[in-house]
């Protein structure tokens, strides 16, 4: 990962803990200031009078309106990690394929912590192997996935599937069954294709001496499998 290292993700729990007690102060603070306002009252007023947020003029709502703001402020600054990957993959989005946006946009977003149960070789194909539930309603974020044989309203998503794969580094690879946490992938250009990177939570499971293991791997193109359950 270039982005999502490894140290990024432990710096990041490190911070968490440094600053929970500073961050629950804060919301605390925020709370009080909105029991005083009342802020039910306030949003049933938006809704009958069409105002917006910046148009309420008390002064005690504007306080809030800032802490709100503030602590807004606060969480963007401390993620400029992920806004710099969205600056790439925006820039680069034109050039994947449905199933690549498929991965690294919908699954990035909504299949967070979704479970990571095995990697495999099928010829020239690197496959990694999911658990993870999806709805019918979803079938619109997933481009490149076949819904007509599917019935029902939850569907079980089971395979990732790069084809021509050359796999750089696969940590996973110790074991036929897994069982590691999917937590962020990233996507690259790349001369014979694409490159995908992919992190796992990995805390927990034998065999593994670091909390977070990484498989990237580059492929001519990705297949989506999923199968009814």
């Amino acid at each position: 990962m270039r982005y999502f290292t490894k140290q990024w993700y432990k710096d990041g729990l490190k911070k968490a803990e440094n600053t929970s007690q500073e961050l629950e102060r804060f919301m605390i603070e925020l709370e009080g200031c909105g029991k005083s306002l009342n802020i039910d009252k306030v949003f049933e007023e938006f809704s009958e009078h069409g105002r917006s947020l910046e148009q309420e003029t008390s002064p005690a709502w504007k306080e809030f309106w800032e802490k709100t703001q503030e602590m807004t402020a606060r969480a963007i600054s401390e993620n400029e990690t992920s806004h710099e990957y969205e600056a790439h993959y925006r820039k680069i989005e034109p050039h994947l394929t449905k199933g690549i946006k498929d991965i690294t946009d919908y699954y990035r977003h909504n299949m967070h912590d979704c479970i990571i149960t095995g990697t495999s070789y099928s010829g020239e194909d690197f496959c990694i192997s999911l658990e993870e539930y999806i709805r019918i309603s979803d079938q619109d974020s997933l481009c490149s996935v076949d819904f007509a044989n599917l019935e029902g309203e939850h569907f079980y998503l089971s395979k990732i599937i790069f084809t021509k794969a050359q796999v750089l580094k696969n940590e996973l690879s110790f074991t036929d069954y897994v069982w590691a946490y999917w937590r962020d992938v990233e996507i690259y250009l790349h001369p014979d294709g694409y490159e995908m990177h992919i992190m796992a939570d990995t805390q927990g499971v034998s065999k593994v001496d670091d909390q977070y293991s990484e498989i990237i791997v580059i492929f001519e193109n990705v297949a989506i499998k999923v199968t009814a359950k």
